[in-house]
């Protein structure tokens, strides 16, 4: 029965196409998961996983999103600026750049290079409980190749660092299998990657980290894609499926 498919391709391919229609991959008319992403979810449901990819439209401090922990898209230097970074230093409060620099000089003592995560408290802020800091960016020595102060490998470190430490937080807080982590889309603002790019290589580190440390992965409920308009989140679900990520069924949430 040469051209009949096994059970676990039929399976495979369901979840695919239910993925596929989830991340709105059918307003391109592709009739059918192309072979690729049906491997890739295949790979995703042997990997055992039980974290979902989520979304949320909204400012990631948000305290609609109903995370405990969320990641700060910073730099080396983990100086708070504009962006992310400036949205997480306000609601945090007027000390929490001191208390972030005091502990990046006890953990490290130099500035974070790709595939660190700094963990620090959140402040006063009382939305989340945790900050995890990683430097998607570094404007004092752009990326050779393209010249900007990103690229995909560094991202593709950074998500890999999130979900490591992420782990270690829900261990150390007993929330082990229960917490949830707000991410926004690394490097594709101030990085220059831009949205598809930076979605892909952040999807990408984070079906690595699955890969390589599964009971990691294991630790985490939900890792919420955060972006500020509908669009942001359609091509969060979208990579999410190409890269065969668990989605959450139910559709992302939307902030104030």
């Amino acid at each position: 029965m040469g051209g009949c498919k096994g059970a676990d391709a039929l399976v495979a391919e369901r979840v695919a196409r239910r993925s596929l229609a989830e991340a709105g991959i059918h307003d391109w008319g592709l009739a059918r998961p192309t072979a690729r992403v049906v491997a890739h979810v295949r790979d995703a449901t042997a990997m055992g996983a039980t974290m979902e990819i989520d979304t949320f439209v909204g400012s990631i401090t948000d305290s609609a999103l109903g995370a405990h922990v969320i990641v700060n898209a910073g730099n080396p230097e983990v100086a708070l600026g504009s962006g992310v970074s400036g949205a997480i230093r306000e609601v945090c409060g007027p000390s929490f750049q001191a208390e972030v620099r005091e502990r990046l000089e006890e953990d490290f003592g130099a500035p974070l290079e790709p595939g660190d995560c700094l963990v620090t408290g959140a402040g006063i802020a009382t939305a989340f409980r945790h900050v995890l800091h990683v430097p998607s960016v570094d404007y004092r020595r752009p990326d050779r190749r393209t010249g900007l102060p990103t690229s995909a490998e560094r991202v593709i470190a950074c998500a890999h660092s999130v979900i490591r430490e992420a782990a270690r937080v829900a261990r150390e807080t007993a929330l082990e299998g229960q917490l949830v982590v707000g991410l926004p889309v690394l490097g594709a603002g101030h990085g220059g990657l831009g949205l598809v790019a930076g979605l892909d290589a952040l999807m990408a580190g984070v079906k690595a980290a699955m890969r390589e440390e599964p009971a990691a992965a294991n630790a985490i409920a939900r890792l919420v894609i955060v972006g500020l308009d509908a669009e942001t989140a359609r091509l969060a679900r979208l990579a999410a499926a190409k890269h065969g990520l668990p989605v959450r069924t139910a559709p992302g949430s939307r902030g104030k």
